[in-house]
């Protein structure tokens, strides 16, 4: 299974207070021995030996299920976007104008992290650190909650 970087997990851990993963960031002691830190399972750390849980691991479907399917920012509604379509073979997560139509006149002024230059807050390698980007920006921005409420809108 693919999921989110040993970093960015523990900065979204920490901005969202999820904790309900089935998988985390941790080692145990076993036999005389620590593991290395991996991703487990939470009920393998819990079987047999005394783990050391790091802190939760986000997968793709974990994040898509929390994220918000729409956000509303400058008054208009906007759409939640994972694409791999970059020049460069990376990732983005954004919100975008629900009314565009394709080709895309101007992606650029109606994306929502794209204002200003922010693009690069959500662009990653894999689409598991792009959405785990995303949903730190959501909390940094007030867009999401700790208590899972939707913030103002933008």
């Amino acid at each position: 299974m693919n999921v989110a970087s040993l970093e960015l997990c523990k900065e979204l851990h920490e901005v969202s207070g999820w904790s309900d993963t089935p998988l985390v960031y941790g080692n145990f002691w076993r036999d005389g021995s620590i593991s290395p830190v991996g991703v487990y399972s939470r009920d393998h750390l819990e079987d047999d030996s005394i783990p050391t849980i790091i802190h939760p691991v986000f997968d793709l479907g974990y994040l898509l299920s929390k994220l918000p399917q729409k956000i509303t920012w400058r008054r208009e509604t906007m759409g939640f976007c994972l694409t791999g379509a970059t020049s460069d073979g990376s990732w983005i997560c954004d919100y975008i104008v629900a009314t565009w139509s394709y080709p895309l006149p101007d992606p650029v002024s109606n994306v929502w992290m794209h204002s200003g230059g922010e693009a690069n807050k959500t662009e990653a390698d894999t689409p598991e650190d792009a959405a785990t980007k995303l949903a730190i920006q959501l909390f940094r921005q007030g867009l999401l909650t700790r208590d899972g409420e939707s913030g103002a809108s933008a």
